[in-house]
C-alpha cells in the first residue's frame, strides 16, 4: 500500500514524508529528490552537493560558433538525514517499527547521476531506476510477515496520525522556509 504526502506532528516539529510502502514485511520511508546533475554527498554531512554542467553555444565575431561550458555547484540539506527526521517522527507516534522495520530510502529522479556517495549507516541511497530492484530485494532478506489484520492497523494509525488541516500544513511549510532562509 502507498502513501503520499503524510504529514505528522508531534510536540516539538512536523515531518512531511513524500511517500511511504507499507507491505506486510517492512514499511519503506521515501525521500524523493528531482535534482538535476550530479550529486555527491555523505550520509554523516549536513549537506550534499548537485553539480550540473552548463554547456552554452556561442557565436563569435567572426560568426564561428563555440561552446562554453559552465559548472554550477549547489548544497542541498542531507536528504538521509532529512528522512530520518521523518522515520524517528513515525517511531515516536507509533509502534510500528515493533512490528516489522522501517527502512530509510533516499530516490533520484531521472535527471539524477549518482556519482559519489558515502553510506555507512543502514539507509539506502537509488536512482529511481533501481528502486523497485532494491524492494525485492529487501524483502526477500526478511523473513517474518504481519497478518492482513495487523497491516490494516498499521494502515489505520498512520491515517489517524496524518494532519490533513491545511492551516496545518501551511505552517510547516512557512517554518521550513524560514528555517533555511540563507
Amino acid at each position: 500500500i502507498e502513501f503520499r504526502d503524510f504529514m505528522f506532528e508531534d510536540n516539538r516539529s512536523s515531518s512531511q514524508v513524500d511517500n511511504m510502502l507499507l507491505t506486510q514485511k517492512a514499511l519503506y520511508v521515501v525521500e524523493v529528490k528531482n535534482y538535476k546533475g550530479m550529486i555527491f554527498g555523505n550520509d554523516e554531512n549536513l549537506n550534499w552537493t548537485v553539480t550540473v554542467k552548463h554547456v552554452n553555444k556561442k557565436k563569435g565575431r567572426n560568426g564561428k560558433v563555440y561552446k562554453k561550458t559552465n559548472i554550477s555547484k549547489h548544497k542541498f540539506y542531507n536528504p538521509i538525514i532529512q528522512n530520518k527526521t521523518h522515520i524517528n517522527k513515525i517511531k515516536n507516534l507509533t509502534n510500528i517499527h515493533d512490528d516489522i522495520p522501517v527502512y530509510n530510502i533516499v530516490v533520484f529522479g531521472k535527471n539524477s547521476i549518482i556519482r559519489d556517495i558515502t553510506l555507512t549507516g543502514t539507509a539506502m541511497v537509488v536512482h529511481q531506476s533501481k528502486l523497485k530492484m532494491l524492494i525485492t530485494a529487501l524483502e526477500n532478506n526478511v523473513d517474518n510477515e504481519i497478518s492482513s489484520e495487523k497491516q490494516s492497523e498499521i494502515i489505520d494509525v498512520l491515517f489517524d496520525i496524518n494532519i490533513k488541516d491545511k492551516k496545518r500544513r501551511r505552517k510547516h511549510v512557512k517554518d521550513l522556509k524560514k528555517k533555511y532562509k540563507k
